[in-house]
């Protein structure tokens, strides 16, 4: 048993019990949304510059924006998704970087959208 030299009322480190993860959930990024979901950007990963997240702010996928996604293709990559009036095809590992919160009331299974 290990004993605290400087603090001696304290109890051995073999009994202190270890920290409670208080840590944040991570958000859920764009490529984890399934298909007919509306989300909200949270934020793009990268600082400016970062050629990807520069040309992601640059097709409008900024902070606030609503994003609807459209579809998949056969294997899962690349995604449609529908922004600020046009469509955006991203490849996984660029809708990887944008962190979203889903929209409350959206249709996971929109019958208007179906392809």
């Amino acid at each position: 048993m290990i004993r605290n030299r400087r603090f001696p009322d304290f109890p051995p480190i073999s009994q202190v019990p270890p920290a409670l993860d208080f840590a944040m959930p991570k958000p859920e990024t764009l490529d984890q949304i399934p298909r007919g979901q509306f989300v909200s950007v949270v934020g793009v990963v990268g600082d400016e510059d970062d050629p990807i997240a520069r040309r992601l702010n640059d097709l409008g996928v900024r902070k606030g924006v609503q994003i609807e996604v459209l579809r998949r293709a056969p294997l899962g990559d690349p995604t449609v998704f529908e922004l600020c009036g046009y469509q955006l095809c991203l490849r996984r590992t660029e809708s990887v970087r944008v962190e979203v919160s889903r929209l409350p009331g959206a249709n996971p299974e929109n019958p208007a959208r179906a392809t």
